[in-house]
């Protein structure tokens, strides 16, 4: 370590200290918000549902690499010093497997939409129920961490430490086994994900527009008809009968969100992961990376503006009503 060189950490001083501020701002506002998110379900008896599960799972994995992105802070801003390579380790290793958790979770809430709408009385007592929640986080997390630990612990393949070129935590691309690591990240925490993601929101979509067009043969019906028609509205789960109907929108206006938060992950994501599959050098690494953070602090955002039951609620513990 003594011959590192950190040449280009004086070179860019401002550069350094923007990129360790912005860490350092999404850090607390991602403390903040996913905690208030954990307290919402928490202290209200409407939030306390089975879909919520995954939501608060989703909360804790980033408020986790919030909790962690300090040490990545430290590491941009600071002198370097050996503890740096522990440091950047113990964040690596919690980065990484709070963006696997994350990303598994939600393919976990895209299913659970999906037969929430699709076919809520006859699979999701079956798939959602208490016991089976409790192994279904469990196991997310047992993933997420042995991906994230088992090749650079065990295996000895690539390397959670502190890169001197760029001064902050990565794995050096210039170590052969980081590009192995790097591909066990990707294929390890995406192609399953994201094919699950957009089946199940794909299904929903063909839901929807069926419900839709069941409505609109609904509404064009004579009203000596409607009697006969009616065995057929009921073969549809939660029927758009007025006492169902209310319940159909609010689950779809809940769906909507989570697709919001799925768009707002392809958002942050997408820079970093192409340009490293285009580049064997990304020119925009560090960009990329603080996307990557910047997507554990939006999604309480998102629930706040947009989640209809967790916008009540968090109004209700900012002690704010709706005219202010």
């Amino acid at each position: 370590m003594e011959n590192y060189t950190i040449k280009p950490y004086f070179d860019k001083i401002t550069g350094w200290i923007m990129l360790g501020t912005a860490y350092a701002f999404i850090s607390l506002l991602g403390m903040i918000g996913n905690s208030f998110v954990v307290i919402a379900v928490a202290s209200s008896e409407i939030l306390r549902t089975i879909p919520n599960v995954f939501i608060v799972n989703l909360a804790v994995a980033d408020l986790l690499y919030c909790l962690a992105l300090p040490l990545h802070v430290v590491s941009v801003l600071g002198q370097y010093h050996q503890s740096f390579d522990k440091m950047c380790f113990a964040f690596l290793f919690i980065a990484h497997s709070s963006v696997g958790c994350s990303v598994c979770t939600l393919a976990s809430i895209a299913l659970n939409r999906l037969v929430l709408i699709v076919s809520p009385n006859k699979y999701y007592g079956l798939l959602f129920r208490k016991k089976v929640l409790v192994l279904w986080i469990v196991l997310l997390w047992i993933y997420a961490f042995s991906i994230a630990g088992i090749p650079p612990i065990a295996l000895g393949i690539g390397k959670l430490t502190f890169d001197p070129t760029l001064h902050y935590c990565r794995t050096p691309k210039t170590l052969e086994s980081s590009r192995y690591y790097d591909t066990v990240l990707i294929y390890g925490y995406f192609p399953l994900q994201m094919v699950i993601i957009f089946v199940c929101y794909f299904g929903v979509l063909i839901r929807v527009y069926l419900h839709n067009q069941t409505m609109m043969r609904y509404l064009d019906t004579p009203l000596h008809a409607l009697y006969d028609f009616s065995s057929s509205l009921n073969q549809l789960d939660e029927a758009p009968i007025p006492s169902a109907g209310d319940a159909y929108k609010l689950q779809m206006s809940i769906t909507k969100n989570m697709v919001l938060i799925f768009c707002a992950f392809i958002v942050c994501y997408a820079p970093h992961i192409i340009c490293n599959q285009i580049y064997e050098e990304c020119p925009i690494d560090g960009f990329g990376r603080l996307m990557i953070s910047l997507n554990s602090a939006v999604n309480p955002i998102i629930y706040g503006f947009n989640h209809p039951q967790f916008r009540r609620v968090f109004i209700k513990l900012l002690h704010l009503n709706t005219s202010n």
